[in-house]
């Protein structure tokens, strides 16, 4: 028999959730409802008892309890088949997680390889790039340099010729008035 404190609870949250004019229609139609079960648990528990009786005189808990027991049976079997089921499950997926481990570790040797190989040729590409440049710039010096010695020995020339041959004659010069005088 449900506690009638439980039920004053409900009808109250019911009374607050859909108000006065639908809680009195509802109340009626679960009273109802809580009938027709009570009347129908009651038709099934008759016809269970009445089965019992037909079977030739054993009581109703004594069918109760094969009964129970053929369904514990039962139980138990669904119970290994499905642990024996979650077992191959397992197992496959172990079998399936070790494939995938194998073969990314497979995978990432070959990555290693293509890599270590792929480094190499970059080394060896970058050396012979450094090979060049240095030949290059060494070959640009060296013309720099002759540049410079050629345009110093012009600077040269011309100074001797522009400056030293001119203040060589004023020196001349300035000396002959010096003797003069």
């Amino acid at each position: 028999m449900p506690n009638i404190g439980l039920i004053v609870v409900i009808l109250f949250i019911a009374l607050l959730v859909m108000g006065p004019e639908k809680a009195i229609p509802f109340a009626r139609s679960m009273g109802r409802f809580i009938r027709g079960f009570r009347n129908y648990t009651q038709n099934i528990t008759s016809d269970i008892a009445k089965s019992f009786d037909l079977e030739g005189g054993d009581t109703p808990t004594s069918g109760l309890k094969d009964l129970a027991q053929g369904l514990r049976s039962d139980i138990e079997k669904i119970m290994s088949s499905v642990d024996q089921d979650v077992g191959d499950v397992r197992n496959s997926i172990q079998a399936q997680n070790k494939q995938i481990v194998d073969s990314l570790a497979k995978d990432s040797q070959e990555l290693k390889g293509i890599l270590a190989n792929e480094s190499q040729a970059i080394a060896q590409t970058v050396s012979s790039s450094t090979q060049e440049l240095k030949e290059t710039v060494e070959s640009q010096i060296d013309e720099t340099t002759k540049t410079v010695q050629t345009l110093d020995t012009s600077i040269s020339e011309s100074v001797k010729e522009n400056i030293a041959d001119p203040l060589s004659n004023l020196i001349t010069e300035r000396d002959g008035q010096n003797q003069l005088s």
